[in-house]
């Protein structure tokens, strides 16, 4: 698993903003994604970082990070497209308050790792009433992410679905830190 940073900073979505999607759709199928025909997977992330010690290294402070996602490629294909929304606050370490990530993906791949790698898309970042909309960033921190500079967003790209833990995630547990991520995979139909 890659740092937790490169999986927030690549997909997300709010438990509002779901419930609300979820709720005003007629079938789930039509929220998102190609729809049936495709295979798709839901990534769901939740970090809560509360131990200054430990978060103040991994995150520049206490808070958190919510992100709900979606990938989805049609059976055969090499190159797909997605949504995902984060949602984040963080309390000292020089950054100070909570903000709000859309991330329109118009390509992913799964990589030579065989995790998801994002290789196009734009970000919507708002935060204390700004909006910044800009291209996903690659592994490079520096240029738009591409098939040549992908941003690997450290989950397998597997055909099923999985769950993994804190110590999945950053290889340690420890009090106050507390992470998941789970993925839902359905196949097309």
């Amino acid at each position: 698993m890659r740092s937790i940073r490169k999986i927030t900073s690549s997909i997300a979505i709010t438990a509002s903003a779901v419930l609300g999607l979820t709720l005003a759709a007629p079938a789930a199928y039509a929220d998102y994604g190609g729809g049936a025909t495709n295979n798709t997977w839901q990534i769901e992330l939740s970090v809560n970082c509360n131990n200054a010690a430990l978060c103040d290294q991994m995150q520049g402070g206490t808070g958190g990070e919510w992100v709900w996602g979606e990938l989805d490629m049609a059976p055969g294909a090499t190159v797909g497209t997605g949504d995902a929304e984060m949602t984040f606050c963080s309390h000292g370490g020089g950054f100070n308050g909570a903000g709000h990530t859309s991330e329109n993906v118009t390509s992913w791949m799964v990589g030579t790792n065989r995790d998801f790698w994002i290789t196009g898309g734009t970000d919507t970042d708002r935060f204390r009433g700004q909006v910044d909309i800009h291209p996903i960033i690659g592994d490079d921190g520096v240029s738009p992410a591409s098939p040549s500079n992908p941003v690997d967003i450290g989950i397998p790209a597997l055909p099923q679905s999985a769950h993994y833990t804190t110590t999945d995630i950053f290889g340690f547990s420890a009090p106050g830190v507390s992470a998941s991520v789970q993925v839902a995979y359905r196949p097309a139909k």
